[in-house]
């Protein structure tokens, strides 16, 4: 549980606060090995954590670029600091990875018959607006990052589309990233023709890499490998970025990638030593 400092939110990611497991889950869960905390840096004990930003962590579940323009409209705010605690409350229900804000979970509304894949094709980034309009629930499928619009959209067992979080978990058949292009110029939609190919070339060298790519007209379906659908339902996996495990607690940050793998990787063998001793 995370509680901001009420009197820096207008500061927003940069203010401070306080976070802390619930008792009872650390008494269920904190001898269990195969239960991860919810980051790298926060293993699960009743340690009481103050910092003068928010943890890191955080910053992965928030929605931020196309998906914050989107809940930003939704939820008439203006851009700024001062909306990044209701953009985390309402925007955070479903995001990558197994971590959510249980405020912004939206409740299942009533069945709905999905949309085609031609359909998303079709409409593009202005797919969501066109299944909203539509009577479909949209909220799940924007608590996404990146600057390029993208969506989280899942299969029914009739191969119908639906914005994720639509449909009961025994329902889905897969879930996928829809991704579109960021801009509007050939360069543009070059660099995400490219990904499928380059995720194929990667596979090629024997680097461990998810399920293929599929490009069409512009939309690119890529399966999550952080959702695993199961006859009882669906496993969700954990995530988080090499940011957050190194404690790095703002956006656009610049860095060197090795230096920061090099210690998440120190940190890591720090903590096993400790484990193991």
């Amino acid at each position: 549980m995370f509680t901001p400092n009420l009197r820096s939110l207008e500061r927003g990611i940069a203010g401070g606060g306080v976070f802390e497991y619930d008792f009872d889950y650390v008494f269920d869960h904190s001898v269990d090995e195969a239960i991860p905390g919810v980051s790298f840096n926060f293993p699960i004990t009743f340690e009481l954590h103050r910092s003068d930003r928010w943890p890191a962590f955080l910053l992965d579940i928030m929605p931020t670029g196309a998906g914050r323009r989107i809940w930003l409209r939704q939820l008439g705010l203006r851009d700024g600091a001062a909306a990044d605690w209701e953009l985390l409350v309402k925007g955070a229900g479903n995001p990558l990875g197994n971590i959510r804000i249980a405020e912004a979970v939206i409740p299942l509304a009533g069945p709905h018959p999905g949309f085609t894949q031609e359909e998303i094709v079709e409409k593009n980034a202005d797919f969501i607006e066109y299944a909203e309009a539509r009577g479909a629930v949209v909220a799940g499928a924007t608590d996404v990052q990146g600057d390029a619009p993208k969506f989280l959209l899942v299969r029914d067992r009739n191969r119908r589309w639906h914005p994720d979080g639509a449909l009961a978990d025994r329902d889905v058949l897969d879930c996928w990233l829809v991704k579109f292009p960021r801009g509007k110029t050939d360069a543009d939609r070059a660099v995400l023709r490219n990904e499928a190919p380059y995720l194929e070339v990667a596979r090629s060298f024997g680097l461990r890499v998810g399920s293929p790519l599929e490009f069409i007209d512009d939309c690119l379906f890529t399966p999550r490998f952080d959702r695993s659908a199961v006859p009882a339902g669906l496993v969700r996996h954990g995530l988080e970025t090499l940011c957050s495990a190194a404690g790095i607690a703002e956006f656009g940050k610049r860095g060197d990638h090795n230096a920061h793998s090099d210690e998440v990787g120190r940190l890591f063998r720090r903590k096993s030593a400790g484990c193991s001793g």
